[in-house]
């Protein structure tokens, strides 16, 4: 449901929570709010301004210039876009040549079929001709004229794909282990982690829509998890706002990015103690449920060339949470960053720099304060591994799966050819998957071939009539590990 016209919080305004903290509940710190919110940067007053990232980029996307103004530059990256100055088609005299990037949003990295094949056409029709995978599993779109941004938006949204929050003062694109584990409960729990968690941050007002499908009510089959819906509304203790377009995030929105991974003990190829928030899956005893999660916050690789006050940081452990705490949880943490973090300085807006500043112990209480209870103990994990999944793997359910090498600025010219084959001879409804079991490895390899590429035989770990298919029509064409250079094909 979208929510429009309704009249959100004042700035200040104070709402009191749990124990002896005071909190501002809105989206601006409420650390020394005397210095702090008086030198707000130039960007937190344009998310202000914008009636929730809708204007001026409704009004300039329509004129025409063949370029964005400022406050709407910073708009677009909310919505997944970036613009450019695409330098080697400058013509002499004629100042920039405007182009934008578009960034897909893939939980856990997996691409649908008819995604992908939509991608592939717009980056040849509408774009540079190229697609690039991204080190957050995924896809980019460059060369994108103004005039055509509508639709490739609108393409993109009606074939099973977003761009919403890919770029901006929100919650990233979630990433999670690309291997597709269908008989290791730990590994699909880690996958549905990732889904739910992008889909409890997603803005809610409705402006994407009204900016790039002119207000209509898309309808897709996609339906998110009830928990999440309900975790999302639920305000106990003080992480909404109420009757707001944007429970979560306010008419602000966060001070910086915001980066979360999920995955299971001893996985570590979404890089954990990277991510702002962390999530580790924990089993029973049986290794068939979910029993909660252990929680990292603080990480962070970015720093700025020559400012010895910007660092990496690894994250720290936060605590554990049982399974049904954990929306509350994110959400917690989400909300202390809001309120907390800085934005004055976007250099030292991430929440690393809270962390680093509070310590983790002074973090974890103000955080319980919103979680409205005390974290479980951090629980004990194996050593970390790093996994590329490159190669054959058993899926578990009879079906391989293969990891392919993709050399950086390849993807296309390794894998164009194969899809196009999949388009010219696949029956209807028929996903990449199942057209793979039904040709079999050598047709494929022969399109690989030709781009180059070499993939070695599958390995005797399975009939070779299952090789690298998943066969349950499933939908899923392809996931983009945690590497951002390869693709795990299902």
């Amino acid at each position: 449901m979208l929510l429009k016209g309704i009249t959100t919080p004042m700035l200040g305004q104070q709402r009191p929570t749990r124990g002896q903290l005071h909190v501002v509940n809105v989206a601006t710190p409420s650390k020394n709010p005397s210095s702090r919110l008086a030198k707000r940067s130039k960007v937190e007053i344009i998310k202000e301004k914008s009636d929730y990232l809708r204007h001026p980029l409704m009004e300039e996307l329509v004129n025409d210039a063949t370029f964005i103004t400022e406050d709407s530059v910073q708009l677009m990256k909310f919505h997944g876009s970036y613009q450019q100055d695409h330098r080697e088609k400058r013509a002499f005299g004629q100042g920039k040549a405007y182009c934008f990037m578009m960034r897909t949003r893939q939980p856990a990295g997996v691409v649908p079929n008819r995604l992908y094949l939509v991608m592939d056409d717009l980056a040849d029709q509408y774009g540079n001709g190229t697609l690039r995978l991204t080190t957050r599993q995924a896809y980019q779109l460059h060369g994108v004229l103004k005039k055509d941004l509508k639709t490739v938006f609108s393409s993109v949204i009606k074939n099973m794909g977003s761009t919403l929050a890919a770029c901006g003062d929100v919650n990233r694109n979630v990433m999670g282990p690309s291997a597709p584990f269908t008989n290791r409960p730990d590994y699909v729990a880690a996958q549905k982690a990732a889904n739910d968690i992008a889909d409890l941050l997603t803005p809610q007002s409705g402006a994407y829509y009204d900016v790039w499908l002119d207000g209509e009510k898309f309808m897709s089959a996609y339906k998110e998890d009830p928990k999440v819906t309900a975790d999302r509304a639920y305000n106990g203790f003080g992480t909404n706002f109420e009757n707001s377009p944007e429970p979560i995030y306010g008419a602000q929105f966060l001070p910086r990015k915001f980066k979360v991974a999920t995955t299971v003990p001893g996985d570590n190829s979404v890089d954990l103690f990277t991510q702002d928030l962390g999530v580790v899956v924990i089993m029973d005893e049986s290794g068939k449920e979910v029993k909660g999660y252990n929680l990292t916050v603080g990480g962070g690789m970015g720093r700025t060339h020559r400012d010895d006050e910007t660092f990496p940081r690894l994250a720290d452990p936060l605590g554990y949470v049982d399974k049904d705490d954990l929306f509350h949880a994110v959400k917690a943490v989400v909300a202390v960053q809001r309120d907390y973090g800085r934005r004055d300085n976007r250099k030292q807006a991430r929440l690393k720099y809270l962390v680093h500043e509070w310590g983790i112990e002074r973090f974890r209480a103000v955080t319980e304060q919103y979680l409205g209870k005390k974290f479980q103990e951090f629980k004990p994990l194996p050593a970390w591994e790093y996994k590329d999944y490159l190669g054959w793997g058993e899926q578990g359910d009879g079906k391989l799966f293969y990891g392919i090498y993709v050399q950086v600025k390849d993807l296309e010219s390794t894998l164009e050819p194969i899809f196009a084959a999949w388009k010219a001879s696949r029956r209807p409804k028929e996903s990449f998957g199942d057209w793979v079991s039904r040709v079999g490895f050598a047709a494929v390899k022969t399109q690989a071939a030709a781009a180059a590429a070499t993939l070695p035989a599958p390995a005797p770990v399975a009939a070779p009539a299952a090789a690298a298919g998943n066969g349950n029509g499933n939908g899923n064409g392809a996931a983009a590990a945690a590497a951002g250079k390869q693709l795990a094909t299902k």
